[in-house]
C-alpha cells in the first residue's frame, strides 16, 4: 500500500477536556518546526462506492488504551466524517500547555487542514466530531493542542486513521512531507496553567486565554497590534455575564483572532531576523574586503599578473601551433584519400563531401548484379575505408528515364543496396554505410540521347566524415 510521508515526532504532550467543534481551516506560516518522517495512508473518498465506508483509529504509543472509529460518507461535492474515540485522557496528561484535541486531514501533497476539535463527553468519556470537508483524498490524525484554533499540528500525535480490509476508496500512491510544531513550542514562559484557570471560567474561555498567551509570547501585541487588540476585546466579552451561547461564540472568535495575530507576529519576527542576519553578513563581507585590500601587495600582484600573461601567451601559441599542425595533417590525409579515390572512380568535390561516381558499366543492363571489374574497384575502396577511421558512405542509385517510374526507382534501390552489401561483405562497418535509390528523379544529362541516358544510369558514393571536413548527413 502506498503511503504519505508525514513529518512528526511521536511523543509530546496535550491538554484535553470537553472541547468545541471548529470550522475547518488551512495551515499558515509558523516558526520553529521539526520535520520527522512518518507514514499514514491516504484514501480517495470521492471514488464511487465510498459512501458509508469505515476506518479505525489506531492509537500512538502515548495512549495505547484509546480506541475509536470513523464513518465517512462521500456526498455530492463534499465528504462527511463522523469520528468517535473512547478512553481519551485529559490533554493535560501530556503537558500543561495542551488543552484539547484536534483532528487533521492530511492531503497527499502533505498539507494539513484543521477539521475541528474532537469533543469529549464528561459522562461516558467518549469523544465525538462530525465535520464535512471539500477535500477528496486525505488521511487523518489527532493531535494534542493548546486550543482548537491552531493552524499547524503539534508533534503530540494521539492516533491516526487506519483503513480496514473492508474500507472502500482508493489508497493513494503518494509520498509527502509536512511540518509539525516540535515539543516546547507551546510551553509556558513566565506564567502557568493556574494563571489561565483563574479567575474561574468555562473551558472554552480558558482556551482563548491560552491562545492569547501564545500570541503574547511572540510579541503579537506589538507586531500584530490590531488583531491582538480585537482578540482581547472579544475575550473580555466572553468572560462577561452574557448568554452562554454568545460567550461561546465570542471565545471561539477570540481564539481564532489570537491565532491569526500569532502567525502574523511570527512572520514579522522571522522577517526581522532574516533582515538582521543579512545586514550582519553584509557588514562582515565589507570588513573582510577591507582587510583583504590592506594586505594586498600591489607590486606582487602586478608581477603575478605579468607572469600569468606570459604563461597564457605561451600556452596560446603552443595550442595554435598544435591546431595548425593537426589541420595540415588532416588536409594531407584528405588529399591522399582523394588521389586514391581518383584511381578508382571519377571524383568531384561537393558541399556534402567527396562524390565518387560509378557509371552503368558496373552492372549488366537492367540488372543489379555487380560486374567483376566493379567488384575489383569496390574491394580496393573497401580497403581504403577500413584503413581510414571516421569515414561515412552514402550509396545513391540513379536510373535513366526508360521504363516506368516505379521500375526505375526499384532498380536504383537494388543497385545501391548491391554496392552497400558488397562493401559490408568486405569488412566495412555496416553502421557507416547507408543506401538510397532516387530512380530517374536526379538526372545529370539529357535523357533524350543514349549518351545522356548512360550518364544518368549511375551509382554515386558520397564520402563524408571528420577527415573529409564535412559532417556526415546520414539520418
Amino acid at each position: 500500500m502506498n503511503k504519505i510521508l508525514v513529518s512528526m515526532a511521536l511523543g509530546g504532550a496535550a491538554l484535553c477536556s470537553s472541547a468545541l467543534a471548529a470550522d475547518p481551516m488551512d495551515i499558515g506560516l509558523v516558526e520553529e518546526v521539526t520535520v520527522v518522517s512518518r507514514t499514514i495512508p491516504a484514501i480517495n473518498f470521492r471514488k464511487p462506492g465510498t459512501a458509508g465506508t469505515h476506518l479505525d483509529w489506531t492509537p500512538s504509543s502515548l495512549v495505547s488504551d484509546v480506541r475509536g472509529e470513523l464513518d465517512v460518507d462521500a456526498k455530492q461535492g463534499y465528504v462527511q466524517v463522523h469520528a468517535t474515540a473512547w478512553n481519551l485522557p485529559p490533554a493535560a496528561t501530556f503537558g500543561d500547555e495542551y488543552m484539547t484535541y484536534v483532528m487533521w486531514a492530511i492531503t497527499p501533497e502533505g498539507r494539513p487542514t484543521n477539521l475541528g476539535e474532537l469533543l469529549v463527553d464528561d459522562k461516558d468519556k467518549r469523544a465525538r466530531l462530525e465535520v464535512t470537508s471539500e477535500l477528496q483524498s486525505f488521511g487523518m490524525i489527532v493531535t494534542a493542542e493548546p486550543h482548537f484554533a491552531v493552524t499547524m499540528p503539534s508533534d503530540v500525535v494521539i492516533m491516526e486513521a487506519t483503513p480496514r480490509a473492508s474500507t472502500d476508496g482508493k489508497i493513494e500512491a503518494v509520498e509527502a512531507k509536512f511540518e509539525l510544531l516540535k515539543r516546547g513550542h507551546y510551553a509556558f514562559h513566565g506564567m502557568s496553567r493556574t494563571d489561565l484557570d483563574a479567575p474561574s471560567a468555562p473551558f472554552y474561555v480558558i482556551q482563548a486565554r491560552n491562545a492569547r498567551r501564545l500570541a503574547a509570547d511572540v510579541q503579537a501585541s506589538t507586531h500584530a497590534a490590531d488583531s491582538f487588540a480585537k482578540g482581547q476585546a472579544l475575550l473580555v466579552q466572553a468572560e462577561g455575564d452574557g448568554k452562554a451561547g454568545e460567550r461561546l461564540a465570542m471565545a471561539k472568535q477570540a481564539a481564532q483572532t489570537f491565532e491569526d495575530a500569532r502567525l502574523t507576529a511570527e512572520e514579522k519576527l522571522r522577517a526581522d531576523r532574516m533582515a538582521a542576519a543579512e545586514a550582519s553578513a553584509e557588514t562582515e563581507r565589507l570588513r573582510a574586503n577591507m582587510a583583504q585590500e590592506q594586505v594586498v601587495d600591489a607590486e606582487a600582484d602586478a608581477e603575478a599578473a605579468r607572469r600569468a600573461a606570459m604563461e597564457s601567451d605561451r600556452a596560446r601559441m603552443e595550442a595554435e601551433a598544435g591546431r595548425m599542425k593537426a589541420e595540415q595533417e588532416k588536409l594531407a590525409l584528405r588529399e591522399s584519400l582523394r588521389q586514391q579515390f581518383l584511381t578508382l572512380f571519377e571524383t568531384r568535390e561537393s558541399s556534402r563531401g567527396l562524390i565518387l561516381s560509378m557509371s552503368n558499366v558496373l552492372f549488366d543492363f537492367n540488372r543489379d548484379t555487380l560486374r567483376p571489374e566493379a567488384r575489383e574497384k569496390l574491394a580496393r575502396l573497401a580497403g581504403i575505408v577500413i584503413a581510414t577511421p571516421d569515414l561515412r558512405l552514402e550509396v545513391e542509385g540513379h536510373a535513366d528515364a526508360i521504363g516506368s517510374d516505379e521500375y526505375n526507382q526499384a532498380l536504383s534501390v537494388r543497385r545501391a543496396e548491391s554496392v552497400r552489401s558488397f562493401l559490408v561483405g568486405n569488412s566495412v562497418d555496416a553502421a557507416t554505410i547507408v543506401a538510397r535509390g532516387f530512380g530517374e528523379s536526379q538526372p545529370i544529362a539529357d535523357n533524350g540521347t543514349e549518351g545522356g541516358r548512360q550518364q544518368n544510369r549511375r551509382v554515386e558514393i558520397v564520402v563524408s566524415g571528420g577527415v573529409i571536413g564535412v559532417a556526415s548527413q546520414q539520418p
